[in-house]
């Protein structure tokens, strides 16, 4: 456990609550996409395809109680087990749990990663400066293509995962008028980096914010985030939230985010299938 979760105060906690909230609801808002759907439970939040890839199934928010412990993780996890595709559980940063990871090691998932999470107040929030890239929002299919494709190799994802983002991006609404918005980093023309904000009740939500590897360190990681941000704030969103890796967290701090608390991430996959490391 880290110190900014064991010393919270009443506005830290409000905070994770706000950065919870906003990641759940952009990954339930990709539910619009007829493969993902969103499952009614009592005790989380699922969501669930038939997709060989753990982020279009995921559990999150999940409560727990010890007695009901490992009936509730059976239901939860028998859902993907089921059906042979692979998974998340996301715990925390609001309520995490540790006996929960045992009753997941216990049943074949590992540890993925942790991420801070992080906020800032957007009256606080710097104004995007002119650098090597020219930042574009998204607002047409080419577009899409072309952030899929940048997004993935940023991360190092494979071709599979670009393709059903590309269907997924294009089959949801995305833009202006909507909760979602993307962008794109382009220098001498071409695609370098990304970013992804989900608007809902004065928060905006960041993620998918990465650059090719051979474009780093030149602030493009920044100008996405900083034109997000502003783009958010011009529509009166006072709260910008993200979660961030180890990598990226300085550059966070930076631009004056904070972190309140960590979000932890389980992968559990098929035995006979292989399922990349997702970080």
């Amino acid at each position: 456990m880290t110190a900014s979760e064991t010393n919270m105060d009443v506005a830290d906690s409000d905070t994770l609550k706000a950065i919870e909230r906003n990641g759940v609801a952009h990954s339930v808002y990709w539910c619009h996409w007829p493969k993902m759907r969103l499952v009614e439970h009592p005790r989380a939040v699922v969501t669930e395809s038939d997709l060989p890839c753990p982020f279009f199934n995921n559990v999150f928010s999940a409560d727990i109680p010890p007695p009901q412990a490992e009936a509730l993780v059976d239901d939860l996890t028998g859902r993907y087990r089921s059906r042979n595709v692979p998974c998340f559980w996301w715990s925390g940063p609001v309520n995490h749990n540790h006996r929960i990871r045992g009753l997941l090691e216990e049943r074949g998932f590992a540890k993925a990663f942790e991420a801070a999470a992080m906020a800032l107040d957007l009256s606080n929030c710097p104004p995007p400066k002119p650098g090597p890239a020219e930042i574009v929002e998204v607002t047409s299919e080419g577009q899409i293509a072309d952030w899929t494709r940048t997004c993935t190799a940023a991360f190092g994802f494979d071709d599979a995962l670009s393709g059903w983002w590309h269907e997924l991006f294009t089959s949801i609404p995305f833009g202006d008028t909507t909760p979602l918005r993307h962008f794109l980093a382009y220098i001498d023309g071409a695609p370098v980096g990304t970013a992804s904000a989900y608007i809902e009740d004065g928060v905006v939500g960041l993620a998918s914010v990465g650059v090719r590897e051979q474009y780093r360190r030149r602030g493009v990681g920044s100008a996405l985030t900083l034109t997000a941000l502003e783009t958010a704030r011009s529509q009166g969103c006072r709260l910008g939230v993200l979660f961030s890796s180890e990598m990226a967290t300085p550059m966070y701090q930076g631009l004056g985010f904070r972190q309140h608390g960590t979000g932890h991430c389980y992968l559990w996959s098929p035995k006979d299938e292989e399922v990349e490391t997702y970080h």
